[in-house]
């Protein structure tokens, strides 16, 4: 079973990639990932006949989601593979050259996938909006600590947070790839995620996210994307671009 090395960091590629080069010349860019189950055993109806994943279809691994972004040269196939995240061939990418042999023991594989896919205008730089319905004295104090008083409106017993979604690039030595679902408090200027910090503010991440990932995927990529290489191979001047192939 071998790795496939084209998902590798190479030493030409940016630190992190563009996602506003991406943005500025494809309007909008997608992600993938896989869940744990077969998509008819965890799909079902909302009351309006829309489609709604299980709220257990990613095993609560909502802080933090990984995901893969499509376009360059990730697609569906390497969906299968993935690095144990105790080893270091799951460690962020420094930017430093990668000899797949220096990291023997640290793949495996999936006997089956199962893709979901999902939208920038879905998950990147948008704004996430939950109430808290009388919330009480310990949660009031969490909510404050993190949002502080900008990000919140009270209705009397109602409590509205304001939050923004968005992907960032997180390249792991094995998996260039490799984006992270993070989330901050709307009106923060910098993308400082508070994601890990402590148990309740997860609890919180989770129960703002958990309805936008069960509701707003996709099964299938509607049309070929493209990510230019400038993008993450900082040459302004050949923007190359490579394809989803249809599925």
């Amino acid at each position: 079973m071998g790795y496939p090395i084209e998902i590798i960091p190479k030493s030409h590629y940016s630190y992190r990639i563009n996602l506003e080069t991406v943005l500025a010349h494809s309007g909008c860019f997608y992600v993938c990932r896989t869940v744990y189950s077969p998509i008819h055993e965890i799909i079902s109806e909302d009351f309006d006949g829309n489609p709604v994943l299980d709220i257990d279809a990613f095993k609560k691994h909502v802080v933090g989601l990984s995901v893969n972004l499509m376009g360059g040269l990730f697609n569906e196939s390497h969906l299968a593979y993935y690095t144990p995240m105790s080893h270091p061939s799951s460690d962020d990418w420094k930017g430093q050259p990668i000899r797949l042999t220096d990291f023997v023991g640290g793949f495996d594989r999936h006997p089956q996938t199962y893709p979901v896919y999902y939208s920038s205008e879905v998950l990147h730089r948008q704004p996430v909006r939950h109430s808290f319905i009388s919330p009480d004295k310990s949660r009031k104090k969490s909510l404050k600590d993190i949002f502080g008083d900008r990000c919140i409106e009270i209705f009397g017993d109602e409590w509205r947070t304001h939050c923004e979604i968005f992907i960032a690039h997180k390249p792991t030595n094995l998996n260039y790839w490799h984006m992270q679902l993070e989330m901050k408090p709307a009106l923060e200027d910098d993308d400082k995620s508070f994601i890990n910090d402590k148990a309740w503010r997860k609890d919180i991440y989770v129960q703002l996210i958990t309805d936008i990932l069960t509701k707003k995927f996709q099964l299938s990529i509607p049309h070929s994307t493209h990510i230019v290489n400038c993008a993450y191979c900082g040459i302004s001047s050949s923007c190359r671009r490579f394809r989803i192939a249809r599925r």
